[in-house]
């Protein structure tokens, strides 16, 4: 039996060239590179009866050894991603590949050496490290750990450094092929993801597409973008995990700087981060991220996303493009629609027009075509047409100047209104929506405005075209309704003027002529004067000559500067008449409070032929109430009185003249020669009952100036103001005098 050293020589001898022989049929076979690594490492685990074995590559763009696996017996990727030694660090496998000198301990625990954080996790007792070469160039080294039986040895050490000679070529070689291979199917990985990226068309389609397979590419724990636009998308790979904090750092990546982005991802707890900007044409789109939690991305994984977000660029790019393309087809197709139907609706308005219908069937027209409820007012400020679609209810809708009592803006709008000839818009009104104003006006005179509440749909800009096309459309309506108006008012004053100017008129012929212009005169009618006295008159009389006609007033005209009308009887004549000539004079208040109306109602008459008699009595009735003084208010002829029973005797009361002279003529003498206001003060003192501070607040006199007035009657009359008879007779003389004046007064 030879010595044990020459033994253990010869063995070594044996087993080295029993390794030679498998590597060199791993050279011919060429397995993929895991495997290759595998087979490496049970071989040297063989040779050496040792329990593990692993090799650690170089990686230069990290400058650090990476383990491979499977190695040390452990095939678990995120175990192995661990083992990453920074040639900063120092350590046994630094050592070993900087110096390429080989290193054997029997005592890793207590080897100062070695670095002990991975004798914990991989339970290494022994070892022997020699380094990997090619061409003399150091590419990594190898471990074999834990010797089952005795020590390593020198001559194992030896023996493992030649058998490491073989294999740094055969690995080598092996990554290249791991590396061709690994291009192959990243390429065509990128190919089938652009082929199917292709025939997508929207941005969560893109994402569902290009995020997963990044993210598997690049075997990354989560993958998104963020469009400049604000979208974000983002794909997270089992385990699951929260990635809100991620998605608050994606939307802020389109304006971070690439620094501030990866600690914001880094406090979301993924350390490593790849980030670009997805461009396209010069033109950028948004930001494209991958991140892991520990394992840096390879110089091939970067160059690798960079393809990657210049495909999803592209991509994106082109996936805006076409969805802008979309929307703006969608839009001018909509456009088209939109304007094919405006020129129906133009068409229908004209139509309408031309076959004679009114405003209010224009602004169910114009309601449907802008799906909002539609007003038409007059000049005057007067709602004469209200339209809605269907489901909008716009028979509540303030008018003009009903919103004007509580929102400044439409009350500055009413003071303008004479002079409106644009477009207006109110920015909200009680009905709860903007309100978009169009006038209507022709030859620079304002005829109506048509308005449109906002409370449906938003007016488009065809929207407000359409509208100012149907705005001409109503200033038509209002010009034929104006002008038939004004023919018919001046037929009708015509008609009116000869019935009760004349002192003989054919009945019959009046009747047609009244029927020909849509009034019927054939019953009961009474006689009303209206008249602004005092104030705006121009404003005052047109107010009124509306408001009579809006009241029933039937042949209505302007005779003699007077608004006059017929008012057909009720069942109730009396009352019926009064209320209406009281609600007359209440209108025409309300519109001018600072003007002054005086209107006179006539008795009723059967016929037209007593409608001359009666005008003159009623042109009498307003004489009367400016002999009074009184010239602002309502006068009845049926509540005359004794009034009515005067102006009826033939001369007035030749008796009752000559006792009303005699009584006070001298205090109308009084005030002629001296302007005084004697009989004012007499008139004021017998209404108010004889009471001293009633007349001096009507007179707005001092008592003690009434009082001297009071005594300055009683001498010049001769009278006692205390006596009630006395009273009764100064009133009646008052009340026969104004009669005559009255009387002699010239008709309008």
């Amino acid at each position: 039996m030879p010595p044990p050293a020459v033994e253990a020589t010869a063995v070594s001898d044996h087993a080295e060239v029993g390794a030679v022989g498998q590597l060199a049929k791993l050279a011919i076979a060429l397995p993929d590179f895991t495997q290759l690594v595998s087979d490496v490492t049970r071989i040297a685990r063989e040779l050496f009866d040792a329990e593990k074995a692993a090799v650690m590559l170089y990686d230069p763009d990290g400058e650090e050894l990476v383990l491979q696996r499977p190695g040390f017996g452990i095939d678990d990727p995120e175990t192995i991603d661990q083992y990453r030694v920074r040639l900063s660090d120092g350590g046994n496998a630094v050592r070993v590949f900087t110096t390429q000198q080989p290193y054997l301990s029997n005592d890793c625990a207590h080897d100062p050496k070695i670095l002990q954080r991975y004798v914990g996790m991989f339970g290494s007792r022994k070892v022997m490290t020699v380094p990997l070469r090619v061409e003399g160039r150091g590419i990594g080294v190898l471990h074999v750990t834990n010797k089952r039986t005795g020590d390593f040895v020198a001559q194992d050490l030896e023996l493992l450094e030649t058998v490491a000679l073989h294999l740094g070529a055969l690995i080598d070689r092996a990554r290249l092929f791991e590396t061709v291979n690994r291009n192959e199917r990243d390429a065509d990985a990128l190919y089938q993801l652009s082929v199917q990226l292709a025939s997508v068309r929207s941005i969560d389609e893109i994402a569902s597409a290009a995020l997963p397979a990044a993210a598997t590419l690049l075997d990354a724990n989560a993958a998104g973008f963020a469009l400049d636009g604000g979208a974000v998308r983002l794909y997270r790979r089992p385990p699951p995990r929260d990635l809100s904090a991620w998605a608050a750092a994606l939307l802020a990546a389109t304006s971070a700087a690439p620094e501030a982005w990866r600690a914001m991802l880094a406090g979301a707890g993924l350390a490593e981060t790849l980030t670009a900007r997805m461009a396209s044409g010069g033109r950028t789109v948004g930001t494209l991220a991958v991140a892991r939690e520990a394992i840096p991305f390879s110089h091939a994984g970067e160059q690798l996303f960079a393809r990657l977000a210049h495909l999803l660029g592209a991509t994106l790019s082109s996936t805006q493009l076409h969805q802008r393309t979309e929307r703006a087809y969608l839009d001018l197709r909509e456009s088209h629609e939109r304007m094919t139907r405006v020129g129906e609706i133009h068409e229908q308005l004209t139509a309408m027009v031309l076959a004679g219908q009114g405003v209010q069937a224009l602004s169910s027209v114009i309601a449907k075509l802008v799906e909002n409820p539609v007003l038409i007012e007059d000049n005057h400020g007067t709602v004469v047409a209200r339209s809605g679609p269907p489901d909008l209810n716009a028979s509540q809708l303030q008018s003009l100047r009903e919103l004007a009592a509580g929102n400044p803006q439409a009350a500055e709008l009413v003071a303008r209104l004479p002079t409106l000839r644009r477009p207006t818009d109110l920015v909200a009104d009680a009905d709860g929506g903007p309100r978009h104003i169009f006038p209507v006006a022709v030859r620079g005179e304002l005829l109506a405005l048509l308005s449109v509440v906002g409370v449906g749909r938003p007016l488009t800009d065809l929207d407000l075209v359409a509208l100012s096309a149907a705005s001409t459309m109503v200033a038509l309506v209002f010009m034929r309704e104006h002008d038939m108006a004004h023919t018919a008012q001046r037929l009708g004053g015509e008609l009116l003027h000869h019935l009760v100017a004349s002192q003989s008129i054919d009945e019959p012929e009046a009747l047609r002529r009244a029927g020909y212009l849509g009034h019927d005169i054939s019953g009961q009618h009474a006689l009303l004067i209206a008249c602004c006295e005092a104030g705006d008159r121009t404003r005052g009389q047109a107010a009124l000559a509306r408001i009579v006609r809006q009241a029933g007033g039937k042949l209505s005209a302007e005779i003699d500067g007077a608004i006059v009308a017929l008012l057909a009887a009720g069942r109730d004549n009396s009352r019926t008449l009064a209320a209406t000539v009281r609600e007359i004079h209440r209108a025409a208040k309300r519109e001018l409070p600072a003007a002054r109306f005086a209107i006179a109602l006539s008795p009723v008459s059967a016929s037209p032929s007593g409608l001359g008699a009666a005008y003159r009595d009623t042109e009498r009735l307003l004489a009367l109430r400016r002999a009074q003084s009184q010239d602002d208010g309502v006068v009845l002829a049926e509540e005359l009185g004794l009034y009515g029973i005067l102006l009826h005797q033939p001369d007035g009361g030749a008796a009752l003249a000559h006792f009303a002279e005699k009584l006070i003529g001298q205090l109308y003498d009084h005030d002629a020669r001296h302007h005084g206001d004697l009989v004012p003060c007499l008139r004021a003192f017998l209404r108010s009952g004889g009471e001293i501070k009633a007349t001096g607040e009507a007179l707005f006199l001092h008592r003690n100036s009434v009082r001297y007035k009071l005594r300055r009657i009683e001498e010049l009359a001769g009278v006692d103001l205390h006596d009630p008879d006395t009273r009764f007779q100064l009133q009646l003389a008052l009340t026969v005098l104004d009669v005559r004046a009255a009387l002699a007064a010239p008709t309008r």
